[in-house]
């Protein structure tokens, strides 16, 4: 598998946790993963300066953390648009239920009407190239154009 094949996977399976850590920022609430400020350690013989500088560095963070976030979760949305072209639901169902969702393949083959497991993993295996080869014509923009997929036998 390849690294930009491993990052899509990654950014599917991640794509709840983004957008709830997205929320979180951009309402200003904190949670345990920012460490903003440290306090003065009196244990410590040594003269310790203000942390103002740190506070300036965890804004600045915070701030690319946001623009990172937002250019993932659009990536993710861009290629989920893709697949509203299709007739029939049976991949969208497949990325959200199976990676999104992170249901087991026992659970999606239903949903999906696919009883062999072989053919369900050939099937993930072609929407994930699909979806690499959408982003590999749109990577490093700011803001990923709406794809347009297609998956025909």
């Amino acid at each position: 598998m390849t690294k930009d094949k491993k990052y899509i996977e990654y950014l599917l399976r991640n794509y709840k946790k983004k957008k709830s850590r997205l929320r979180i920022l951009n309402l200003g609430l904190i949670n345990e993963d920012d460490n903003i400020l440290n306090g003065i350690d009196y244990s410590k013989d040594k003269i310790q300066t203000s942390n103002l500088t740190s506070l300036d560095d965890a804004i600045i963070k915070r701030e690319e953390e946001i623009k990172r976030l937002e250019y993932e979760i659009n990536i993710v949305e861009a290629l989920l648009d893709s697949l509203d072209s299709r007739k029939d639901n049976q991949y969208r169902q497949l990325v959200e239920n199976y990676y999104i969702e992170n249901k087991t393949y026992t659970e999606v083959m239903p949903i999906i009407n696919i009883y062999n497991r072989y053919h369900y993993f050939e099937l993930c295996k072609k929407v994930l190239n699909e979806f690499l080869e959408l982003y590999k014509n749109y990577k490093g923009k700011i803001n990923p154009c709406h794809f347009v997929i297609n998956i025909d036998e």
